[in-house]
């Protein structure tokens, strides 16, 4: 719009500056949200540095108030008279001065080959003419290369000359019927892939190397046959877990089926933790119905994140607590901390404030812990969100800033933040499920993706054993090859008592004496 002041009317020049003005608001708007969204991105690029170049943990060492920063000149300085101690250089041990008292030592499972030396002065004398005083023992760790072995049952056929009738033996027992694999390799295979992330190709490299030709597919036909097999097992821990009055939830994105040329499909892992036992959950979706139709109307207690598919069930449920993570808080500080060194801090170090009673209440009855919950968590409570009501309203942060994510996070889920303090079992994070999913993560830079949402299924039903193997202190390849033989045979009304956490009171000390 253009005017020519000199000839316009008032009207006019009125109209223009109102455009003016108009015009100027608007190009403000833009730098602003120009603005705001530099700092978003910069926040960005920053993380994924971090990520890539900085260290992972969040753990925060809290400083001694008595301790001097480099630069710091003291108030009262030590007069130049005083004795200090002399100090004193140790010797520090190299690889070539290790006494045997520090050298490794191994569990009772590891087998010992002894070799006993005599010296060379008694060599080709007899036993009357020397004694053994004593003895030095000098033990050395042995790897022998990945074996395999071909157990050869040969059943002879007999003819009774009296009666002529003929006699076999019964062929032995197999997991899988007509099929090559003991149990023992079955269970190698799956421990191997699931526990220790070597995909099938790698496993199918280490086979031709010791002499063995089996393809790849027929492992993959194996993986799936024996993970079959354990389905039952793996449903009566999911049961058991969904039911329990306490579960906490998370997830993490996999990669499972073609979805076209050169892309595969997204979906999830969602492990449910009750009870020290965790089962897995494949599902090609993130929505709640996932999370519905899992727990149901089961469990009383939920802790989870502050994805909004937990929160989204939750209101359709009066009958359920819905517990937040701090650990989720604390993180979204961290991540802030650069842009808002001293407000971070101040909510960091209350954080971890409370995780340090946590682990002072660890292990105490539920009442004593209510109450030292309730006696000091509370204080630490209450000051982490009247310093956020601060943060937010006097000092006026951005709302889009790393800080103001991190203050409108914590602020919306006050109520969940707080449920901790009224009910005993609820932990204050949700960490205990995150490191159940690690292992997900590293197989996932091995293994890349699932080529079938099958494979994905089977894959969940391993994590879930093997994980709950671990929580319970038992050898997965021990537990699996106990259980692959007793599934046959074992009644399906007790399918239970096969899962890791009753296994290992029913039939673990069985398992040893074989």
């Amino acid at each position: 719009m253009k005017v020519d002041l000199t000839t316009a009317s008032r009207e006019e020049i009125i109209a223009y500056a109102e455009a003016m003005i108009i015009e100027r608001d608007q190009a403000l708007r833009e730098s602003e949200k120009l603005a705001i969204s530099n700092k978003k991105l910069k926040a960005r690029i920053a993380w994924y540095q971090r990520q890539y170049f900085g260290a992972k943990s969040e753990r925060v060492i809290p400083q001694d108030p008595r301790q001097l920063s480099l630069f710091e000149v003291p108030e009262n300085p030590p007069s130049e008279s005083t004795s200090v101690k002399s100090y004193e250089r140790k010797v520090r041990k190299t690889p070539t001065n290790i006494s045997e008292d520090n050298m490794v030592r191994f569990s009772e499972s590891v087998p010992v080959d002894e070799v006993i030396v005599l010296p060379t002065e008694v060599v080709g004398l007899p036993e009357s003419a020397y004694e053994v005083i004593g003895e030095k023992v000098t033990e050395r760790l042995v790897q022998i290369p990945c074996q395999y072995r071909v157990k050869r049952t040969i059943r002879k056929t007999v003819k009774i000359k009296e009666t002529k009738n003929l006699h076999t033996a019964p062929a032995p027992d197999a997991v899988i019927e007509k099929s090559f694999a003991d149990v023992t390799f079955l269970a190698g295979m799956i421990t191997d892939k699931f526990l220790y992330h070597l995909p099938l190709y790698r496993q199918h490299q280490r086979l031709a190397g010791c002499g063995v030709n089996v393809s790849r597919g027929h492992l993959t036909k194996l993986t799936h046959r024996t993970l079959e097999l354990l389905e039952p097992v793996y449903l009566a821990i999911l049961s058991s877990v969904a039911d329990s009055d306490l579960v906490c939830m998370d997830e993490t994105p996999i990669k499972a089926s073609r979805q076209e040329k050169g892309k595969m499909k997204q979906a999830y892992f969602w492990p449910v933790h009750a009870n020290e036992q965790v089962a897995f959950i494949y599902s090609s979706s993130r929505a709640t119905q996932v999370i519905k139709d899992t727990l149901g109307s089961g469990c009383k207690r939920l802790l989870s994140d502050g994805f909004a598919a937990y929160e989204s069930y939750a209101k359709t449920r009066d009958d359920l607590v819905h517990a937040q993570c701090w650990a989720h808080v604390r993180r979204n500080f961290f991540d802030a901390q650069k842009q808002s060194p001293h407000d971070c801090h101040r909510a960091i170090e209350i954080i971890r404030q409370l995780f340090a009673i946590e682990e002072r209440v660890n292990g105490c009855g539920e009442e004593l812990r209510l109450a030292r919950r309730r006696e000091e968590s509370l204080v630490l409570v209450n000051e982490f969100f009247e310093s956020l009501e601060e943060l937010w309203f006097q000092k006026q942060i951005e709302r889009g800033s790393p800080l103001g994510t991190a203050v409108q996070y914590a602020r919306e889920r006050e109520q969940g933040l707080r449920h901790f303090l009224s009910y005993p079992d609820i932990p204050l994070s949700n960490n205990h499920v995150e490191r159940a999913i690690r292992p997900v993560a590293v197989g996932r830079k091995n293994w890349l993706f699932f080529w079938t949402e099958v494979g994905a299924k089977y894959a969940a039903i391993a994590y879930t054993l093997i994980e709950s193997c671990k929580m319970q202190a038992v050898n997965p390849w021990d537990y699996l090859v106990d259980v692959l033989p007793r599934i046959d045979t074992h009644p399906a009304q007790d399918v239970h008592l096969l899962a890791p956490k009753h296994w290992k009171a029913h039939f673990a000390n069985e398992r040893k004496t074989a």
